[in-house]
């Protein structure tokens, strides 16, 4: 997906027996997208290549630089920021367990 300077491309994913999707993200400056909650165990991993990422989750916003990682529940609101003056790339691991029937 690309809007304005937002870039996002599923690199792999896998939808059986759980979903596992590796991104490539690019946020212009100043931008930032706002990610919905996943499903209940679902978990993220960044990892910036260039630029300053600021993640929000669980009402705290954290300055992810270049070269670092982080991983995070992802079932709940977050938010991915670009508050710096030039462009974001990161990577993202996401994977979200299968989902159970009801019986």
């Amino acid at each position: 997906m690309t809007t304005a300077s937002r870039t996002t491309r599923l690199l792999v994913g896998t939808d059986a027996p759980a979903i596992l999707e590796l991104w490539e993200w690019r946020l212009a400056p100043g931008e930032h997208h706002d990610g919905d909650a996943h499903l209940p165990g679902a978990r993220e991993m960044l990892w910036v290549l260039s630029g300053e990422l600021t993640l929000s989750v669980y009402g705290q916003s954290h300055a992810v630089a270049t070269g670092d990682a982080v991983v995070f529940s992802a079932d709940r609101p977050h938010r991915y920021a670009n508050q710096g003056e030039d462009e974001l790339r990161m990577v993202m691991v996401v994977s979200e367990p299968r989902e159970t029937p009801d019986h």
